[in-house]
């Protein structure tokens, strides 16, 4: 947590210089141990991160099937217009499962894990069921 050292608002207020600045931010320690993305949390780590790493696996899949949608709706006809009906009663209904899902007292990472199976469906559904590229790991 954020320390602050005694008579350090009283130094700030005076405008001694910015070295009192500067000794009051070598005092912050870090709020959580320190990990990398990809990482499993730390041991004692927040509970937030795997939370913070999954929305943002959801965003970067959800990237993808917009790119998808984009796609099929520049082609145009009947395909698109179904796909444009289809989008848009897809994200109501998923908003209103996600609502009520939080309503009954089901957990955030719950709703995440959701959204992540709905568009993994319209993602295989819109590349035809062709597998995403796996990258090769030295």
């Amino acid at each position: 947590m954020f320390r602050v050292p005694k008579n350090s608002l009283h130094s700030l207020k005076s405008g001694r210089g910015s070295g009192d600045i500067m000794a009051l931010a070598a005092t912050r320690e870090p709020a959580y141990p320190r990990a990398c993305p990809g990482d499993q949390p730390a041991e004692g780590g927040p509970m937030w991160w795997k939370l913070s790493c999954d929305i943002a696996a959801a965003n970067l899949q959800a990237q993808r099937v917009i790119g998808l949608r984009l796609l099929k709706l520049a082609k145009g006809g009947p395909d698109a217009q179904k796909e444009v009906h289809q989008m848009v009663s897809e994200k109501l209904a998923a908003s209103a499962e996600a609502a009520t899902s939080l309503a009954s007292g089901n957990s955030v990472e719950s709703v995440v894990r959701r959204y992540r199976a709905i568009m993994g469906a319209n993602e295989k559904r819109l590349s035809g069921g062709k597998s995403r590229r796996k990258v090769a790991t030295l």
